[in-house]
């Protein structure tokens, strides 16, 4: 799933806005980010970043049932599973091309709970033979999720709970994680995906989290929800239905089992489980209703722990309220932890949650709160979680320290009226080129520089001394002693 172009007629303060993805990738940047493709949106606050981020959910969120929702009319290219895809709104008709195959997306009506397949648009002339299809028809040519992760205001919302029709659309409001102390059991998939990469034999998530000292306690927080045992045997034969009898014989004897009958019931039992859940050791009191599993030791005693788990997780069977990092040698809960930290990993665990080969993530400013340390690892700890997904992330930042970590190509400069690919390259580049070349306000002076600047050209030399002892290793510092020597040179001439 990779996004190539798009157009916007009149959205906001934009009017008549090209924006042109790019497709191509350095050998690098593909050994880098393999499977996943990578934008990031750079600009002035006000540049209009947001606004295309919105404009993208709101083509997707709509498409189905509320074309007149979508602001105005666009054009956006995409391809997915070697398909060329261009939809474009003109005159309130959806053209849905495949291929360079035209169509005309219909709209699903849905009345009195029933969807009308028999809805008509009123077609122009010249569409009149235009071939007609309905959402369905199209979907293996839409991306399989929208997962945004954004403050919400600029955004659709998400589907209400009677919605009738594909829910591809996820929103998760930036503001939602400054309330919740405790991880929303939503995203408890999420949570296993990013616990199961970080307890993986040599694992480099680990080892990148340890720089950050954000060290992962084995314990986490769970909820079994109780069913009965021929729910479960349901859900793994649902799971393993294209299992014959040949492929089920080998998958018991490899785990040691008589038949596929007794793996039901040894994963139902409570022996099963408490082989790996007990009390919390922390001291933290939680309700009698949650008990700690040790994840680590879990995901490693057998071949199908991890894939138990995740089914189990995926149909509400377990739900995951909490886990836990170690510091001062005491294990500190979610609710403990740091804005940043908690807001961050959270928004990571949603997308984690929702995302699957073909999707579109959209992540607006994954920095925020953050100090210097995990900014510099965020676009590492994005690479490594999801770089095997077909998926096209599109990202917003101001951050230097972000920035850096990617190559130009990755990079679009959103302007007023333009948006263009960064001239210089920006990977591993210092904090002032990039912020002289790619943020033009930067190169305003604030009151201090001002000052410092007016008494570096001025002829005290006392004053450049005692300024000179005050300033950090920097240009304003190169500038003082460039002045000094200048001043030291006139003094002596015009003593000979």
């Amino acid at each position: 799933m990779i996004l190539k172009y798009l157009w916007i007629e009149e959205y906001k303060k934009f009017n008549n806005i090209e924006i042109k993805f790019n497709t191509g990738q350095t050998s690098l940047e593909k050994e880098l980010f393999e499977n996943m493709k990578l934008t990031v949106l750079i600009g002035e606050n006000g540049s209009g970043k947001t606004t295309i981020l919105s404009f993208i959910s709101h083509v997707f969120r709509n498409l189905e049932r509320y074309h007149e929702r979508i602001p105005c009319n666009f054009i956006l290219k995409y391809s997915i599973d070697n398909n060329e895809i261009e939809i474009r709104m003109e005159n309130e008709l959806i053209y849905f091309i495949i291929n360079n195959n035209k169509h005309i997306l219909m709209k699903t009506i849905i009345k009195g709970g029933k969807e009308l397949k028999e809805y008509k648009y009123k077609i122009n002339e010249k569409d009149s033979i235009t071939q007609r299809v309905n959402y369905d028809e199209i979907s293996e040519y839409i991306p399989c999720k929208v997962v945004v992760s954004a403050f919400d205001i600029d955004y659709p919302k998400n589907y209400t709970y009677n919605y009738i029709g594909k829910r591809i659309y996820k929103i998760s409001s930036i503001d939602s994680n400054y309330r919740d102390s405790t991880i929303n059991m939503g995203i408890s998939l999420g949570v296993f995906r990013f616990l199961k990469e970080y307890f993986s034999h040599n694992s480099k998530l680990e080892i990148l989290m340890k720089k950050i000292n954000c060290i992962l306690s084995n314990n986490i927080l769970i909820y079994r929800n109780y069913f009965s045992k021929n729910y479960i045997s349901e859900i793994f034969n649902e799971f393993y239905e294209e299992y014959d009898m040949r492929e089920w014989n080998e998958f018991t004897y490899k785990a040691k089992l008589g038949n596929k009958d007794q793996f039901i019931n040894l994963i139902s039992s409570n022996k099963y489980w408490n082989n790996f859940c007990g009390d919390l050791q922390s001291g933290i009191i939680y309700d009698d209703s949650n008990e700690y599993l040790d994840i680590n030791k879990y995901i490693k005693s057998n071949f199908y722990n991890e894939k138990v788990l995740e089914i189990m997780i995926d149909k509400t069977l377990i739900y995951i309220n909490n886990f836990f990092i170690i510091k001062g040698g005491k294990e500190i809960p979610l609710s403990n932890m740091s804005t940043g930290e908690k807001m961050f990993l959270c928004r990571i665990f949603f997308i984690l949650s929702e995302v699957e080969d073909n999707s579109i993530i959209i992540l607006e400013e994954p920095e925020i709160h953050l100090n210097h340390a995990w900014v510099k690892q965020i676009v590492s700890i994005i690479t490594l979680l999801f770089n095997k997904y077909k998926i096209h992330f599109i990202i917003s930042t101001h951050n230097y320290a972000f920035i850096n970590n990617l190559f130009k190509e990755n990079l679009l400069l959103v302007n007023d009226d333009e948006i263009l690919e960064p001239k210089i390259n920006t990977f591993l580049a210092n904090e002032k080129s990039i912020s002289l070349e790619l943020f033009g306000t930067s190169k305003n002076n604030n009151i201090f520089e001002d000052k410092i600047l007016k008494i570096i050209g001025g002829n005290d030399k006392e004053s450049i001394d005692r300024l000179i002892d005050v300033l950090g290793e920097s240009y304003y510092k190169f500038l003082a002693f460039k002045r000094l020597s200048e001043l030291e040179e006139k003094y002596v001439e015009d003593k000979e």
